[in-house]
């Protein structure tokens, strides 16, 4: 019967797509588990050179603090000397400084009103008829 032989054959056509399918599938993923492990595996590599990283740098970081801090308390005596001499210094100095600033502010302060002022009066040479009249009173000049 031919109906049969044709039945038979696409029942074989469906049974091998979908073994075909299904390792398609394991295959897909299989791929999908491998690259999940390689990422694992690269995360945990990538990790553990931070963690050492980490480890390194923090590690230098106290070596470098406890030599700093040995050096302090070695020459802990001379650092508070100098700094005891420098405010002394600063302390003895401040006045001086202070009267030169005010003497200088005040300088300024004068040369901006001078200067200010300038503007508004006008420029007269020494020896022009004008200053001379204002030096001697008008019209005493013979």
């Amino acid at each position: 019967n031919v109906s049969v032989a044709k039945n038979a054959t696409t029942i074989v056509k469906n049974v091998t797509n979908i073994t075909k399918n299904a390792t398609n599938a394991t295959n897909q993923t299989s791929w999908i588990a491998g690259a999940g492990r390689k990422a694992g595996s690269w995360l945990s590599s990538a990790w553990a050179w931070i963690k050492e990283a980490a480890i390194s740098v923090g590690s230098a970081v106290a070596s470098a603090a406890t030599s700093v801090w040995a050096f302090i308390l070695d020459y802990l005596w001379y650092i508070v000397a100098g700094i005891v001499i420098i405010v002394a210094v600063i302390v003895l100095s401040a006045g001086n400084i202070a009267l030169k600033l005010w003497n200088g502010i005040k300088k300024g302060f004068a040369w901006i009103g001078k200067t200010f002022m300038n503007f508004f009066t006008e420029e007269v040479p020494k020896n022009s008829r004008k200053s001379r009249n204002s030096r001697n009173g008008a019209g005493k000049r013979k």
